[in-house]
């Protein structure tokens, strides 16, 4: 009965790592048609209002944060995924494509792994490394894929790099997460970091009297993108991370590129290659060994 109710668990765990994956997959598709005419600053803050303001149904009557360093904890989070994260992404989405931000934001796996094993002290045996080195390697492929001609240093743009530096404060983010999300719910956790984010964001727009108006077209997307890119995604990674560690969980999270790739092509007609679309099964197999018991 025990390894039923542990099978039943981290099946419960994958699946909220998928689920997370494919919403978030979806934030450079629904981020990059507001930035067109929007400042950066203001789609970070309405996004994460926006998600803060989904959850309190289920953020209603659960724990908040008392202690100290709990407190403190849970700001460190928030400046890090909530506030410099989204300025430092949609800034970049503003400057590259979506199908490439997509790419390029996966290196946060990376950057989750890193800090897990060296600051966190998670544990790596050998069957994990062999399992993310898969994964990342399939990372490179899809990225290198796009434009075989250009992979210098000089044509790399500021908007590439600073997805990636966003993806250095998810990852820092993650790991913060795996930390106080077993004293507080995984709702809580999102909603409070996301408002405070929002919140800081939203007084950083109204000092620099960035501009508000927008067609209802780009608010719809700046309510999708916060509701379901941020706020669900970001409860259901929590939960995962509670549930099977942030090793797996940023592996399977890895998806997030293919249905970033996936979503740009259809939504907003990028175009995608045979090697990208040959790469998923690495993807695949990558996770599946890693899920493999050793």
């Amino acid at each position: 009965m025990s390894n039923l109710i542990n099978l039943s668990s981290t099946t419960i765990g994958y699946i909220c790592a998928l689920l997370a994956a494919i919403l978030f997959g979806a934030v450079s598709t629904l981020g990059k048609p507001p930035l067109e005419t929007l400042n950066p600053i203001l789609v970070s803050s309405l996004a994460y209002i926006v998600a803060a303001t989904a959850l309190v149904p289920f953020a209603h009557g659960t724990r908040i944060i008392h202690t100290r360093r709990d407190t403190l904890l849970l700001i460190s989070i928030s400046i890090s995924g909530a506030i410099i994260a989204p300025i430092l992404f949609f800034s970049g989405l503003a400057r590259t494509s979506a199908s490439d931000a997509s790419l390029l934001v996966t290196t946060e796996i990376a950057f989750s792994v890193i800090l897990a094993s060296l600051i966190f002290r998670e544990n790596l045996n050998l069957r994990k490394w062999i399992a993310i080195s898969m994964v990342l390697s399939g990372i490179v492929i899809i990225m290198i894929s796009n434009d075989l001609e250009h992979i210098t240093l000089p044509d790399l743009n500021i908007g590439n790099l600073m997805i990636v530096g966003a993806a250095i404060f998810w990852a820092l983010d993650n790991n913060l997460s795996t930390i106080i999300s077993s004293k507080v719910s995984a709702s809580r956790l999102v909603q409070l970091k996301s408002i405070i984010g929002g919140s800081v964001l939203l007084g950083v727009t109204l000092v620099l009297q960035i501009s508000f108006q927008m067609t209802f077209y780009q608010l719809l997307n700046i309510i999708l993108l916060g509701s379901l890119g941020f706020g669900a995604s970001l409860f259901f990674f929590i939960n995962a991370l509670r549930i099977i560690g942030t090793v797996k969980t940023v592996l399977v999270f890895s998806l997030s590129s293919v249905f970033g790739l996936l979503f740009a092509f259809i939504f907003l007609g990028e175009n995608i290659t045979i090697v990208q679309i040959g790469v998923v099964p690495l993807l695949f197999a990558g996770i599946y060994i890693l899920e493999k018991r050793s």
